[in-house]
């Protein structure tokens, strides 16, 4: 089955001093097949959100994004500036690929009704009145399963919940079926039981549209339980991606495993441990060299080519990883599962 989205050498920059470019993601590549969820994982400042960001368009203006090929539904857009461009990529938005943001409360307008924002989805890429688009708004509120549809229809953001909006949101991104939906964070600041629900909502409408999802988060849970594919990032570049199974039993590259040891474990009786932690932290876009690895500094298994050397990919069971040591981790998948299990 062909990739609804496809992408490769997606960078994005912002400006730096003297006229330099600092780079927040670098030459990245990856591709989503229709019902398939790929879950982009790592620490704050790692590039998730600029990421997600260039796939729409949706960089500030002062940032610079390409790509040696970004198709989505069959469009190519890697040659397309939404700053010289900006009807090609309106007609992307929402109708082929649509985002569902981290915090619904800034999402959403606070001077309009849900109703309006939800049929003005609608009409963006579909030449429908506004009598016809409120009618398909208050359908996609009670699609998302909101309490009292009618009543949410004529409703201001800051009148609904935060399980509420998130599901608005939902809606917006589901107005003209789009064949990619991108999930930043979508359950930030829920409670776990509105997560869950949030979660399976989103599970049941991809299953039910067939659209690709990239699922952004720091919840390895969640990864482990909702994606197909992971793809792991480090300071603005890929480090590890493969199969959710194969990842979550023996990763590859350090990082990865210390992501998966720091996490807590459940099930776990008797006296808790003291959470593993990963020393220092990510580097800042100024401070990024091009050259070696750049979790180097933080690395239990450093090299001394890692400083020096970028490490390129290699293939690992179920996808690859960029680090050094590849060989001799995969060689070693249980000390490694039993660290991370």
């Amino acid at each position: 089955m062909d990739p609804v989205l496809d992408v490769d050498g997606l960078s994005v920059s912002f400006p730096g001093p003297r006229g330099t470019r600092l780079p927040a993601v670098e030459d990245l590549g990856f591709a989503v097949r229709p019902g398939e969820t790929l879950a982009i994982v790592g620490e704050s400042g790692c590039g998730k959100s600029a990421t997600a960001l260039a796939l729409l368009g949706l960089l500030p203006p002062h940032a610079t994004a390409t790509a040696r090929r970004l198709s989505i539904a069959g469009t190519e857009l890697s040659s397309a500036d939404p700053r010289t461009s900006p009807e090609i990529w309106r007609r992307q938005r929402g109708g082929r690929i649509a985002m569902i943001f981290q915090e619904p409360l800034t999402a959403l307008n606070p001077v309009l009704t849900i109703g309006e924002q939800v049929a003005e989805a609608v009409r963006a890429h579909e030449p429908v009145s506004w009598r016809t688009a409120r009618g398909r708004a208050l359908d996609l509120l009670r699609r998302v399963r909101l309490p009292s549809p009618e009543r949410c229809l004529e409703a201001y953001p800051h009148q609904l919940s935060g399980g509420m909006r998130q599901r608005v949101v939902i809606a917006m991104a589901l107005a003209c079926r789009p064949a990619v939906l991108v999930a930043d964070e979508p359950t930030t600041a829920l409670d776990v039981t509105v997560q869950a629900r949030v979660l399976d909502l989103i599970g049941e409408i991809q299953r039910e549209t067939r659209a690709a999802l990239i699922l952004i988060t720091h919840d390895l849970g969640i990864v482990a339980d909702r994606a197909d594919r992971v793809l792991v990032m480090y300071a603005g570049r890929a480090v590890e991606t493969r199969h959710a199974r194969d990842l979550f039993a023996a990763p590859a590259h350090p990082y990865t495993r210390a992501l998966l040891a720091a996490r807590p474990r459940p099930g776990w009786t008797g006296p808790r441990p003291r959470l593993a932690e990963i020393p220092g932290r990510v580097p800042g876009l100024a401070e990024r060299g091009a050259a070696g690895c750049r979790f180097a500094p933080r690395c239990a298994s450093v090299l001394p080519e890692c400083h020096t050397l970028r490490p390129g990919p290699r293939s690992v069971a179920g996808g690859e990883a960029a680090c050094h040591r590849v060989a001799e981790t995969t060689e070693t998948e249980e000390p490694a599962r039993a660290a991370c299990a």
